[in-house]
């Protein structure tokens, strides 16, 4: 206590019996060695008395956390003896730094931290194709995906915040109360699978970008109708009309336009009217039975 390490459990109590949590250990060492503090937030599962301490741990690659996006820090759970003999080592600069915490990743990498990141997006809900860490673009549209949902600038790069908001995803507003609909929000450019107004599986989708355009000498409205609908018709395989080329399309609107599966999904509104999801996404409606012909079908928002 004199040194300023601790002030143990209660006034004029150490306790030294009882175990510490890793968020208590990481405020022993801070204090015990005098960490910097951390310029930036790490860790998202640190709060109260002993935040400050867990980021100083990060900062000085003292711990890079317990999973291996390095979002969490366990922070409540008992520190075993093993790992406070790691952080001490590494304090003491006995033996290499923690690995560094992956604050960016961008399509083309790969390894342990990207597959975090997949599962992390798979048990919010958003799409992600094979969990195979590997960033590809499937992987970037999940990302996109969740960037719509929260508003940020659509990248499909995860850096600080969309960090911030995989820590933390929350749950995305819906449409519709009742039943099961298929959802397209034309303000956020993304498909929800909704289920009694909870949002099942998020896709990132691109609909009607709202400009004219012409097609062996008509000129059409690429237009996403707002409105209830239903699936009315399918077809497997490839269809082409005015609207281009579209992929096992599932019709909903009588103008032919559908959800169906393209080799491009841009971040923004950009199609001739139809829905896009990637063929992956749309292989796996169809494989799921996602989008049976007769189900409720909602469109909302203005297209961005």
């Amino acid at each position: 206590m004199d040194a300023g390490i601790t002030q143990g459990c209660d006034t004029d109590r150490y306790c030294p019996d009882e175990r510490i949590s890793r968020a208590q250990m990481a405020s022993l060492i801070s204090a015990a060695y005098g960490l910097a503090p951390a310029d930036q937030v790490y860790f998202h599962d640190a709060g109260g008395t002993h935040a400050d301490s867990t980021q100083r741990l990060a900062e000085a690659r003292i711990s890079s956390g317990c999973d291996a996006l390095g979002l969490d820090f366990c922070a409540d759970v008992p520190v075993p003896r093993d790992q406070m003999a790691s952080f001490l080592a590494r304090a003491e600069d006995l033996v290499p730094a923690a690995a560094p915490i992956p604050m960016l990743l961008e399509p083309g990498d790969d390894g342990a931290a990207v597959e975090a990141l997949q599962r992390r997006l798979h048990e919010a809900d958003y799409w992600i194709g094979p969990i195979d860490g590997v960033y590809g673009t499937l992987t970037e549209h999940a990302v996109l995906a969740i960037q719509k949902v929260h508003g940020l600038a659509r990248d499909g790069i995860y850096g600080p915040n969309t960090r911030a908001i995989v820590a933390d995803p929350g749950t995305p507003t819906t449409g519709s109360s009742s039943g099961y609909v298929v959802e397209f929000d034309e303000d956020r450019q993304i498909v929800m699978l909704v289920q009694d107004g909870v949002a099942g599986r998020i896709f990132h989708a691109s609909g009607g970008n709202e400009e004219y355009y012409e097609h062996e000498g008509t000129t059409y409205w690429a237009e996403t109708p707002n409105g209830d609908w239903d699936i009315y018709r399918e077809i497997d395989g490839w269809r082409t009309s005015h609207l281009g080329e579209l992929y096992r399309p599932k019709y909903f609107h009588r103008d032919g336009i559908a959800f169906h599966g393209y080799t491009d999904v841009p971040a923004h509104a950009a199609s001739h009217g139809c829905v896009r999801v990637s063929m992956d996404a749309m292989d796996w409606l169809w494989a799921n039975d996602a989008m049976p012909t007769g189900a409720d079908v909602l469109v909302y928002g203005e297209p961005s």
